[in-house]
């Protein structure tokens, strides 16, 4: 079982490898009481965009705590 502690080790972890990669844009989602599916579709959209069509290398970063279930 993650506690949050866990979580935020392997978040922080997550963002220091980025950093070491400069050559990687990172993208993060942020949820809000409004974050709905069709949020989540033109986030998705637009990471797709960025890595496909311009080539840049993307980092797509959500904790699991974002995750619902």
């Amino acid at each position: 079982m993650r506690t949050s502690y866990d979580a935020c080790i392997a978040l922080s972890l997550s963002l220091l490898s980025h950093v070491c990669r400069a050559e990687y844009d990172c993208f993060q989602i942020e949820l809000s009481k409004n974050y709905g599916v069709q949020e989540w579709r033109d986030d998705v959209k637009s990471v797709l965009l960025k890595s496909g069509l311009e080539c840049n290398q993307m980092v797509f970063l959500f904790s699991d705590t974002q995750v619902g279930g």
